[in-house]
């Protein structure tokens, strides 16, 4: 090539470089005069116009850039990296098109040589941010100030948010490819326009500032960022960031800081480390948990409150027990429809908070996820619109209802705290749910409930229940006992017998089978003392019919009785003075003795019953064995 032709092709570097970098000046002097009004509320017809402009000018760049750079001076270098880079990001001045052609345009500089970017940093950067520095770190090291100032002194000035528009962009793209052997003697470059984007006031900021850390974490190693005090310093920014519930951008900030707050934790943290689980429990105890209160009023912030509370509580995996008396009710509380608020808007929120809740109950061994859960979720129902959340809810009523280690560890929780229990009431019910659904101990979903778990419960609790003065036992059945005669045992456990069976044989089964196992706890134990009821409540509104339309449900629930109509027969069975005599007995609604099918008080049904059960659910609780005689 020619003198004349390098001579001319540098021209038309120059040339694009200076249309460019007027685009940008246009851009600064389009955001100064609405600067207060925040930089993305700029008129849209003016936007478009300057982003026609710049994709212009950085297709003529592209079209004159020599072919790997011949020719082009290291501060030309920087100077290109520094203007086009500016446009490789998500900033709402940035459109597909402006966005596609700078990462073609900087393809050929990856990796990016120590030379040009410390130009970029030193040259372009760090002027921009110098009114504005960061007082916790020194600008000469690049490592965290021992004495530092209040953070509020660097918003008196901040001139790099009218000149400096998208150098968070340049920033970010300079560490995902700058070569992994320079980053140490950048880093006085490097760590202080950061600190600075992510330690601001306003969330807009802190949100990219989050995006240029998670570049940072993705290439540098622990041991710089400990040795300069910087990991400290950014876990102060994050959890500033997480308390900042007050914006109308608070949600996109949560779902930015948590994830970028868990990388550095992983990162300058060892796994296992009594440290890395107090910075866990530090974040839900400072952010999460008291943001609840701010939260409570905002629905599109209270999922963003969940979302990161699904990633917490997969960091911490059975930690996670250590907050359930705080995380369980307000799951809970999320999860329940919300009679005055519109249904949509609220929908995410309950889908959020279901999966959140699950993957607890899925991360913890500790009994009381049961206890705590089983006092809310009857409240919960299937008539939804949304099939998202009724699969959700489904699992969760299978991981409460029908685990029968489950059963056991809340079994033990009651034992451990009360030395007689005088009540039991036998009240789970599963009705007409989808054909497919087996409990995890492979029993069919209605048997599984309504039948083994609910026995093999009573029977652990068995023991204190001797052991109390005229203790009763109030296990709910129903009239559909009648239209079978005998279990079909091999019919109740996952398989092809068990698909066969009509669905309402299958409830008969299992409302049979309790009616004779409460029978046989009365012809076993009614001379200790022990009072053993079978209740058929009434046909009364509730959720049984929760897998069903919500048409259907409706129409169902003009024909019924008033839900708290219920439980007239089982408190009368429970707490009357007639009820001691109740043993053994069928009583019908309302707080009248019945009579039952013949074959509900065979003793040879019973037995075998009995003996199922045992067979069935000793191998979760030994124990339990005692009682097969």
């Amino acid at each position: 090539m020619s003198t004349s032709d390098n001579i001319t092709e540098t021209q038309e570097i120059e040339t694009a470089l200076k249309s460019l970098s007027s685009d940008l000046s246009a851009l600064a002097t389009l955001t100064e005069s609405r600067l207060q009004e925040h930089l993305y509320q700029l008129p849209a017809e003016e936007l478009n116009i300057w982003k026609e402009s710049a994709f212009i000018s950085i297709q003529r760049l592209k079209d004159v850039i020599p072919i790997e750079h011949v020719g082009l001076t290291v501060t030309e270098r920087a100077r290109l990296v520094f203007m086009v880079s500016t446009f490789v990001g998500e900033d709402e001045f940035i459109d597909d098109r402006c966005r596609a052609l700078a990462i073609e345009c900087l393809g050929s500089f990856i990796p990016l040589d120590r030379t040009t970017a410390s130009q970029v940093l030193l040259v372009h950067l760090k002027p921009i941010f110098q009114a504005a520095v960061h007082p916790g770190v020194r600008q000469d090291t690049g490592r965290a100030q021992q004495n530092p100032l209040d953070v509020q002194n660097m918003y008196d000035e901040q001139p790099w948010k009218i000149h400096g528009i998208g150098s968070w962009n340049t920033l970010a793209w300079v560490l995902s490819h700058l070569e992994s052997d320079s980053f140490e003697s950048l880093w006085p470059l490097i760590i202080p326009p950061l600190l600075t984007l992510v330690d601001d006031y306003d969330p807009a900021y802190k949100i990219r500032g989050i995006a240029v850390t998670n570049a940072l974490l993705q290439r540098v190693s622990a041991s710089l960022l400990h040795r300069t005090g910087i990991d400290e310093l950014l876990f102060k920014a994050l959890q500033s960031a997480l308390q900042n519930l007050t914006s109308d951008q608070s949600p996109t900030l949560l779902r930015a800081a948590m994830p970028c707050y868990l990388s550095l934790t992983n990162l300058v943290l060892n796994e296992d480390s009594i440290q890395k689980f107090e910075k866990l429990c530090a974040v839900v105890t400072d952010t999460i948990v008291p943001g609840w209160l701010y939260a409570s009023s905002r629905v599109e912030l209270m999922v963003a409150s969940v979302d990161v509370l699904l990633l917490i509580i997969q960091a911490l995996g059975i930690g996670s027990a250590r907050f359930l008396k705080a995380f369980i009710p307000q799951l809970t509380e999320n999860i329940l429809p919300k009679e005055f608020s519109p249904v949509e808007s609220t929908l995410e929120l309950r889908i959020a908070s279901a999966k959140t809740l699950l993957t607890l109950m899925r991360n913890s061994t500790r009994n009381q996820v049961l206890i705590y859960y089983s006092m809310d979720i009857k409240n919960l129902t299937l008539n939804e619109q949304s099939d998202a959340l009724k699969e959700i809810v489904m699992e969760l009523f299978t991981e409460l209802l029908v685990s029968s280690n489950d059963l056991l560890r809340a079994s033990c929780f009651i034992l451990l705290q009360e030395s007689k229990l005088d009540l039991l009431i036998n009240n789970a019910a599963e009705f007409l749910p989808p054909v497919d659904a087996v409990t995890k101990d492979g029993y069919d979903l209605v048997f599984g409930v309504n039948c083994v778990a609910t026995c093999f419960l009573t029977l652990c609790l068995l023991p204190c229940l001797l052991k109390t003065s005229g203790a009763r036992i109030i296990s709910m059945v129903g009239e559909d006992h009648r239209l079978i005669e005998s279990i079909n045992y091999s019919s109740v456990i996952e398989g092809e017998k068990r698909l066969q069976l009509d669905p309402l044989i299958n409830h008969a089964q299992s409302k049979l089978g309790l009616m004779l196992f409460t029978n046989e706890l009365h012809r076993r134990y009614h001379k200790r003392g022990l009072v053993a009821v079978s209740v058929h409540p009434g046909t009364v509104k509730s959720n049984r019919y929760k897998h069903q339309p919500f048409w259907l449900v409706s129409i169902l629930h003009l024909f019924m009785y008033p839900t708290y109509m219920g439980a007239t027969t089982p408190l009368w069975a429970a707490t009357s003075p007639a009820g001691g005599d109740l043993g053994g007995r069928y009583c019908l609604p309302w707080a009248r003795v019945g009579m039952a099918e013949k074959w509900a008080e065979d003793p040879e049904k019973m037995a075998e019953l009995w003996s199922w059960i045992i067979q069935q659910t000793d191998r979760y609780e030994p124990g339990i064995v005692q009682f097969r005689e």
